[in-house]
């Protein structure tokens, strides 16, 4: 029986990771509520032109811009530019129209701040591994923190740094990690109910995925078979990585 077992060949175990089961949950409301609290320790979201209810820009300060017939359009020359504005391919990011709506339409900063979206992403994934028989939460309080403010933002805003209930100064990744923790409470009942339900749901493999203001969490296949693939995989195809 070994012996068949060993001449069975294996997928790739990419081919395996396929949603079996999805859920979504609105976050606009938190990343509203969170934002006000630790806008002066994480970073500042990405410089640009904002459309509302969104939370990427739909241009930038590094993007190639240019007028209609061609020629190059400077980030400054926006301020007071009346006319379509065009990207290195030839086709319209901003309307002239949208021009004139500037501080109405268009904005210099997103409505809900995307930092702060992915902060309650992360955090989501966190909560997630903390179920996972086979996973780890170094990974995610890491993703967290790389969105923390160096300390020279922290030293300039603030004259003191936020306390614990015992009265101990805490550290901004510290400080944030808290305030997360109290403005997503609502979500855990629904993540632990997704995944933690069931000893499969503990053995699943989980992606998050951002869109807007909404999160999808997608649970996927058993680790243990997923593993067990990606080893055999790898014993069937020694070139592949070389």
């Amino acid at each position: 029986m070994l012996a068949s077992l060993n001449k069975i060949k294996v997928t790739d175990p990419i081919d395996l990771l396929q949603p079996k089961q999805i859920i979504s949950f609105p976050i606009g409301e938190y990343a509203a509520a969170l934002y006000p609290r630790i806008k002066d320790f994480i970073v500042d979201d990405a410089r640009g032109l904002y459309v509302p209810y969104s939370s990427r820009p739909i241009v930038s300060p590094n993007q190639i811009l240019k007028k209609k017939d061609g020629t190059l359009l400077s980030w400054n020359d926006l301020a007071t530019w009346e006319e379509d504005v065009y990207n290195d391919k030839g086709q319209v990011v901003i309307t002239a129209d949208m021009l004139k709506l500037k501080g109405t339409a268009i904005y210099s900063s997103p409505d809900v701040s995307n930092v702060v979206l992915k902060l309650i992403r992360h955090y989501v994934e966190y909560m997630v591994t903390q179920n996972c028989a086979w996973a780890s939460t170094s990974h995610t309080r890491a993703l967290i923190a790389r969105l923390v403010a160096d300390s020279d933002k922290v030293d300039y805003i603030n004259t003191t740094m936020p306390v614990d209930e015992e009265g101990q100064e805490l550290t901004a990744l510290e400080y944030i990690e808290r305030e997360l923790e109290k403005v997503c409470a609502p979500l855990v009942n629904t993540i632990d109910t997704f995944t933690s339900s069931t000893v499969e749901d503990n053995w699943a493999i989980y992606f998050t995925k951002l869109v807007d203001n909404n999160i999808f969490l997608i649970k996927s296949i058993d680790w243990r078979v997923y593993k067990w693939t990606s080893d055999e995989y790898d014993k069937q195809n020694p070139d592949v990585f070389e």
